[in-house]
């Protein structure tokens, strides 16, 4: 009997090893009778802005891959399924269809398209990197990772102002977002004593900044206050090209992977403000895994949604019901986690609250500002 037991012993494991290798049984304790937690990410994933949303795209795919490689979300599987932001409802109603209860997006204004649908049905939004404040009221299920824009301002207007600068040019973005950068910025540096001299707006789609250009010149001014994309970028170089060399300022999204493909040297001593803490032991260790599975370095962007997934997870695991979208929102007001974009927990209107650290173009490379 003992021999028998002993081969019988034998051709178990190594029927299951087999089992395993034809990936017959999941490993790490994933079930594929367990109902798979489906996430919808509707991105920029075409046209000028696409870098943007596959910087994102490359933070969720890696979270996800470890999350599932580390026997998911109690077991369950966790996917997701894109689609261009071109027409959030329309991509909104094609994955809600499908059964996903948790959708991502990038910007504030995809966001707001698609909240008013999503709040009804008790359905959560998850904006990374929206700027709008309308997302701050846009409902219950509605949620956003992102520093907020009146606290990146005044960060930025007591550096400004701390460099001697009390009066200063404005270039902003002509968007919601853009307008209210401006006008946290302006109320501010005006609450300092400072003067806001000049001000113009440009259009998404302007590319001829001669006018705007001209007026800065002009003006006299010797710092600037610029919120804008990477389509406006080129003014930088327009102003340098006419000999205006001013300080310039600006936001988190000054920092991309497009900046030194367009401006070159002309990025440099760019001053700005962001919440990526590149230096922190989290942050490098994430580094070091991105670099090695993508071959670059990870975007801002990137590190965001990858702490967002984690996010979804720290909240998911304490439901019973996985897909339980109430259950999941009421979680996330309560998540704290210290993540590679730094600790991070939501306020009350579904807001990420993070510090924020100001940042400087040295020599090619993003730095903090010591």
């Amino acid at each position: 009997m003992g021999r028998k037991f002993v081969v019988l012993s034998i051709l178990v494991v190594l029927v299951l090893g087999l089992l395993i290798g034809f990936n017959v049984i999941p490993l790490f304790g994933l079930s594929e009778s367990k109902e798979t937690i489906k996430l919808g990410a509707i991105l920029p994933l075409v046209g000028n802005l696409a870098y943007q949303g596959n910087d994102i795209q490359k933070g969720i795919d890696f979270a996800i891959e470890e999350i599932n490689l580390n026997g998911g979300i109690n077991g369950h599987k966790l996917e997701v399924v894109y689609d261009d932001y071109a027409n959030p409802a329309l991509s909104y109603q094609n994955f809600a269809s499908k059964g996903v209860k948790i959708f991502l997006t990038s910007y504030g204004d995809t966001t707001l398209k698609i909240a008013p649908i999503a709040e009804s049905e008790k359905n959560i939004v998850f904006s990374i990197g929206g700027g709008s404040p309308k997302v701050s009221d846009a409902g219950d299920f509605i949620f956003r990772h992102n520093v907020l824009p009146q606290d990146e301002t005044k960060t930025l207007t007591n550096k400004i102002y701390s460099d001697d600068y009390t009066e200063i040019g404005a270039v902003v973005i002509n968007t919601e977002s853009g307008n209210t950068y401006f006008d946290n910025f302006k109320k501010e540096f005006e609450s300092l004593g400072g003067k806001v001299v000049i001000a113009e707006k440009i259009g998404k789609e302007e590319t001829n900044f001669t006018t705007v250009v001209a007026k800065i010149k002009n003006s006299n001014v010797k710092a600037l206050f610029y919120i804008s994309g990477v389509e406006q970028l080129d003014l930088i170089n327009q102003l340098k090209s006419q000999g205006v060399n001013l300080q310039i300022y600006s936001g988190y999204f000054f920092e991309n992977s497009k900046v030194f493909e367009i401006l070159g040297k002309n990025a440099e001593g760019i001053i700005y403000t962001h919440f990526f803490n590149t230096e922190t032991d989290n942050a490098k260790a994430f580094a070091k895994k991105f670099y090695a599975k993508y071959g670059v370095m990870p975007n801002p962007f990137s590190a965001l949604a990858y702490d967002n997934v984690y996010m979804l997870k720290d909240a998911i695991e304490k439901c019973d019901n996985v897909n339980d979208s109430v259950c999941i929102k009421n979680n996330l007001y309560k998540v704290q986690i210290d993540g590679v974009t730094g600790k991070t927990y939501f306020d009350k209107n579904g807001d990420t609250i993070k510090q924020i650290y100001l940042k400087v173009v040295r020599i090619g490379e993003f730095v903090l500002l010591k």
